[in-house]
């Protein structure tokens, strides 16, 4: 159901491990921490340059 809801997704940059199927956002804190994750402002920029891409403000 359509509900206005802008949804953007994000994946996680680290290669794929030998022998695992994918990586997902709970590798990278297991073996980053949260210093693995986007910054505030990088998400911030991610989502203005996604919107400009579809002409939506």
């Amino acid at each position: 159901e359509k509900r206005g809801i802008r949804v953007y997704v994000l994946l996680p940059k680290l290669p794929i491990p030998p022998r695992a199927k994918g990586i997902d956002w709970n590798d990278v804190l297991m073996s980053q921490g949260s210093l693995g994750f986007p910054n505030a402002r990088y998400l911030r920029d991610f989502i203005a340059r996604r919107r400009a891409e579809y002409g939506r403000h």
